[in-house]
């Protein structure tokens, strides 16, 4: 494992809290002040060994700050605090209540209020004021948090509890995207800004006739050149289409850059801060890097205040674009991030922000809050809420299934709630505590039954810096689609594919790979064009080689004619069944009313005899052709009927024209690559090669199949089901989980 920790490693392979030879599971937050101290003592009666313990705000409306930051160079700590909120009143109480707890504590950075005062030029800004949050540009705000950060750590460990303390979560401000990015611009104008800008395009370009060559503007200087604004951004964006010519939007995409190597920095230096006071080897974990939730329009989705598919692309505002690197920073050992709150209720599937399974790939891992709230006092009606016992069970088990099978850590979390004094919300994590230590504690293994969804987070740099496309083909497109197939999935970045250990599955979805040059081209036929695999791409795959756009790079990949329309139009395609979509049963369109463009189509009556038509497209008058198009490789998909060993070369390649593909076709093109279909379309499934969990709305008979034969047990009762099995009947509540564990007999 790549972490530094002796407390967060793997053990059979998963990643694991661990003291001593113990697994530590489950973990609970209370964040609530009010009664915290009751609810922390309810849950360690309940079972519960690990609780987080919270760096509080002197006040309750100053959460985000903490007494160990208090001004410009004023730091501090919690002697003499009387409130009984303290570090110190958290752990005594639950070590009353629980004499063998171990804690992972957590802290907010905003900067102090009488540092903001003094510092307006290290602030966010766009048009308007500064606001109260810094910019990422700013070296005094990340040297901050850093001294806060090995302040706390140090008192910490003065504490007669410390080595109990297994690790920390650092929420930084802003949970991974920039507050002015959210509500306001997605450029930040601070003065630090401005001259970290400067500064980087002196690197990158040398001098004035560099710049100007590179953004074809004679006017432009390294002296006086300014960030852009929101208003020119809406101005440009209005002159092109969606996926723009890579050379009129340099300016803007070396902005982006610039902010992502000062979102490094901020983190790194914060990770770096604990790593270095810590004298035990305790983990850090940030929240960030939520490559998963492109196309999130976060003020649509929290406010119903946003500007729906226009709204500007928060993350790449942020500088959360080609994180990879930043993943495998030596300092960071997890993320700790929210699950998706557009997926949290019952009959969806549960998706942690961050990048969890890159983190995975990496030896490391990603905590996650499972933070439903419930019908119990003031949240009952927030979205996604459980609404009674029944719900939470289901939904519960679901999340639990779900972070096992991928090798996430997941912590029951309360916010501005007293739910969990409820006796029946109690009674049921009563139940979960004993099926998630047997869950924790069992191997973890890779299954290649499974879908996995490569995302591309350079993309946002090649289109018009809007969020509608990346909403339908990566978030909508995991929500509404990917989850729902009846097999499981994997969610990565197109960088992972660089990695030797990258595992093989039987079926890919690209949906955001809009930049094909040579090395990319390689890299995908060298990875992922094998073994009889299906490799799905969404529309404008290739539609740029990172200098000009251009149909020849998806020519290149697919071995078809292509052209490129320069048109913007919403797509659709009808698609029908056919023996390349096994299990498909009826005819169905898919598509959205988004407008996006160019056009990148098949040409009409030109496809060679190895490409099918699956579907035809329905988006303009002056194209009738191929929306879903499949082209054999080789000897093709291992389940197309063909005989013979498959290896390099030998795949199924799908070209899609409109976006997000129905859960019905991804099953359908899974199955044909030689996907194990675990249950029924429309099921969420969490699969390893160590255990299946079906979790559905829809109550009923299900039989869940198994790649090969299995001794299988339930992981609630602990009763074996079969001793050498390839398949189980099962009978569903509505709703319910079922997790089964399985074993080689």
């Amino acid at each position: 494992m790549t972490t530094k920790s002796s407390y967060l490693r793997l053990v059979a392979g998963r990643p694991c809290l661990v003291a001593g030879d113990a697994i530590l599971a489950p973990i609970y937050s209370e964040t609530f002040a009010d009664g915290m101290h009751r609810r922390n003592a309810l849950m360690a009666a309940a079972g519960i060994h690990v609780f987080t313990l919270i760096v509080r705000g002197l006040r309750e409306g100053d959460y985000h700050t903490t007494p160990f930051w208090t001004g410009l160079d004023a730091y501090g700590d919690e002697t003499g605090r009387d409130d009984g909120l303290s570090l110190h009143d958290q752990a005594s109480a639950i070590l009353d209540a629980q004499p063998d707890a171990r804690f992972v504590l957590r802290w907010s950075s905003k900067v102090p209020a009488a540092w903001a005062e003094e510092r307006p030029d290290d602030l966010q800004v766009a048009d308007g004021p500064p606001r109260r949050e810094s910019s990422y540009a700013s070296q005094a705000a990340a040297e901050g948090r850093a001294a806060m950060a090995r302040r706390i750590v140090a008192y910490v460990e003065k504490q007669a509890w410390a080595d109990r303390v297994l690790g920390y979560l650092l929420y930084a401000q802003d949970e991974g995207t920039l507050h002015l990015v959210n509500e306001e611009s997605m450029f930040d104008r601070s003065p630090v800004m401005r001259a970290a800008f400067r500064a980087f395009l002196a690197e990158a370009y040398g001098d004035d006739n560099g710049l100007q060559r590179a953004w074809g503007d004679p006017a432009v200087g390294l002296a006086d050149v300014q960030a852009p604004t929101q208003t020119e951004w809406v101005r440009d964006r209005s002159k092109g289409q969606h996926w723009p010519d890579p050379g009129a939007t340099r300016r803007y995409r070396d902005y982006f850059l610039c902010v992502r190597k000062q979102l490094q920095m901020q983190r790194r230096m914060e990770l770096a801060a604990v790593r270095d006071a810590a004298s035990r080897p305790v983990f850090a974990a940030t929240d960030a890097f939520k490559q998963a939730m492109f196309g999130w329009l976060l003020r649509d989705a929290f406010q119903a205040a946003g500007d729906g598919m226009h709204w500007r692309n928060n993350l790449l505002g942020s500088g959360s674009v080609d994180v990879g690197s930043m993943l495998d920073m030596p300092e960071l050992d997890a993320l700790v991030t929210p699950a998706d709150y557009s997926a949290r209720s019952i009959g969806f599937g549960w998706e942690p922000e961050g990048i969890g399974d890159s983190m995975v790939l990496r030896g490391k891992t990603i905590f996650i809050e499972d933070d439903a709230r419930s019908w119990v006092a003031q949240d009952a009606a927030t979205q996604g809420a459980w609404r009674d016992p029944g719900e939470a069970r289901a939904g519960l088990l679901r999340n639990a299934a779900v972070a096992a099978s991928r090798g996430f850590i997941p912590f029951w979390m309360n916010i501005g709630s007293k739910q969990y004094e409820d006796p029946a919300l109690r009674g049921v994590i009563e139940e979960l505590v004993p099926v998630q230590q047997r869950l924790f504690g069992r191997p973890h293994g890779h299954t290649e039954h499974a879908i996995a969804m490569i995302i591309d987070d350079t993309s946002p740099l090649e289109e018009d810096f809007t969020s509608g496309y990346q909403n339908l083909a990566v978030l909508r497109q995991r929500v509404d689609h990917l989850a729902l197939t009846g097999l499981p999935y994997r969610v990565y970045l197109l960088t992972d594919l660089e990695r030797d250990d990258f595992p093989v599955f039987r079926a890919y979805l690209l949906p955001n790979l809009f930049r094909l040059d040579p090395e990319r081209l390689e890299l995908i036929r060298a990875r992922l064009m094998r073994n009889g695999s299906v490799v799905i791409f969404g529309p404008a795959t290739g539609v740029s080689d990172g200098h000009h756009l251009s149909a020849e790079p998806a020519q290149a990949l697919f071995g078809m004619p292509m052209e490129l329309v320069e048109r913007e139009v919403a797509r659709r395609v009808m698609v029908r069944p056919a023996p390349e979509l096994p299990g498909l049963a009826a005819a169905m369109t898919y598509g959205d009313s988004h407008v996006y463009g160019p056009i990148l189509q098949p040409v009409v009556n030109a496809l060679p005899d190895s490409v099918i038509e699956l579907g035809r497209c329905s988006s303009w008058y002056g194209y009738n052709g191929p929306g879903l198009c499949l082209r054999s490789c080789g000897h093709g998909a291992s389940g197309n009927g063909l005989a013979g060993v498959r290896a390099a070369g030998d795949c199924a390649l799908v070209f899609s024209m409109a976006v997000p593909l129905p859960a019905a076709v991804l099953r359908a093109l899974a199955i044909l690559g030689g996907c194990n279909p675990w249950s029924a379309l429309g099921d969420v499934v969490a699969a390893d090669a160590h255990m299946v969990a079906v979790h559905s709305a829809a109550g009923g008979q299900r039989q869940i199949r198994l790649p090969e034969a299995m001794r299988v047990v339930d992981a609630v009762s602990g009763v074996e089901l079969d001793s050498a099995c390839r398949t189980v009947d099962i009978a569903l509540e509505s709703p319910d989980t079922r997790i089964l564990l399985t074993d080689h007999p």
